[in-house]
C-alpha cells in the first residue's frame, strides 16, 4: 500500500521533500554518503539518490523487496545493530521508524544512528507526534510510542547530540488525526487529485517554515535535527 503510494501521495511529497531541503541547509554536499535508515519501500532513498551516495536498512523483507523494485540500494538491518563501521556517513535520516514496536530502545537505537555518524555529521529524525493521537493507523503500522519535542529533545541530549532543531510538523493534519481514531486501517490510500494537491500546497507551505528555521507548536509528527559533536571540541 504504501509502495503504490509513496510517489504520489502528498503526505510522503512532502516529508522527502522537507528531508532534502534540510540536509541541503545543513550543509550536506552533493556526493555525501546518507544512510537512510528503517527505509520502508525506498521512496526517500529514491528521491535522495539523485544527489547523495546513498544506502538503506531495514529489518521488513516486505519493504526490501518493493527497494529492489526501486532499484535503490538497501539491506537488512536494525537500528538497534547498525550493519556499518563507525563514522561512515555524512548524514543519517530516519523518518518515522524510531516510534515502530520493534525499536526495543530507541535509546540504543539513536545512539547507534550517532556511532556511524562521522564527527560533524547531520541527523534528521522524524517521529510520530502525542500518544493521545493513536488510532487505527497505528495499530497496522505497529507504533510502540508516539513522541513530544521534549522527549526528542532528551533522547538527543543523552547521546550529546547538538541540537540545532526541534519543531513540530504537519500542524494541518493535527485535528484530522484527533477525529479519525476510528478510520479502520491504514489512513495510507489513494485520495481525490484535488484534495492531493491541496493538502500538498499546505505541507509544503509549513515545510518552507520549518526550513527557516521556525518551529511550529504542535502537530501530526515531530523533527529533529541534530549534529554529531566531534569529540576534539568536547575535550576542549
Amino acid at each position: 500500500n504504501i509502495f503504490r503510494n509513496e510517489e504520489s501521495h502528498f503526505y510522503y511529497q512532502a516529508i522527502n521533500s522537507l528531508v532534502l531541503s534540510l540536509l541541503d541547509r545543513e550543509g550536506v554536499k552533493k556526493g555525501d554518503k546518507v544512510l537512510d535508515a528503517g527505509c520502508g519501500t525506498g521512496g526517500l532513498l529514491l528521491k535522495m539518490s539523485k544527489y547523495y551516495d546513498v544506502q538503506g536498512i531495514d529489518v521488513s523483507s516486505e519493504a526490501l523487496k518493493f527497494c529492489k523494485l526501486r532499484k535503490v540500494r538497501a539491506n537488512t538491518g536494525s537500528l538497534e545493530k547498525l550493519p556499518f563501521k563507525s563514522q561512515s556517513f555524512e548524514a543519517v535520516t530516519s523518518i518515522d521508524v524510531i516510534y515502530h514496536k520493534f525499536i526495543k530502545d530507541d535509546s540504543r537505537a539513536l545512539s547507534e544512528l550517532v556511532r556511524v555518524l562521522k564527527p560533524g555529521g547531520v541527523l534528521i529524525l522524524r517521529a510520530p507526534a502525542f500518544n493521545f493521537l493513536k488510532n487505527d493507523h497505528d495499530k497496522v503500522v505497529m507504533t510502540n510510542k508516539r513522541y513530544t519535542g521534549k522527549e526528542l529533545n532528551n533522547l538527543a541530549k543523552k547521546v550529546k547530540l547538538e541540537v540545532i532543531q526541534i519543531s513540530y510538523l504537519n500542524p494541518s493534519l493535527f485535528l484530522g488525526s484527533l477525529l479519525t481514531k476510528n478510520n479502520h486501517g491504514s489512513s495510507v490510500r489513494k485520495i481525490h487529485p484535488v484534495i492531493n494537491a491541496v493538502g500538498l500546497g499546505i505541507l509544503k507551505l509549513e515545510n518552507w517554515l520549518v526550513r527557516m528555521g521556525f518551529t511550529l507548536p504542535f502537530g501530526q509528527g515531530v523533527l529533529l535535527v541534530a549534529r554529531k559533536v566531534d569529540s576534539d571540541k568536547l575535550k576542549r
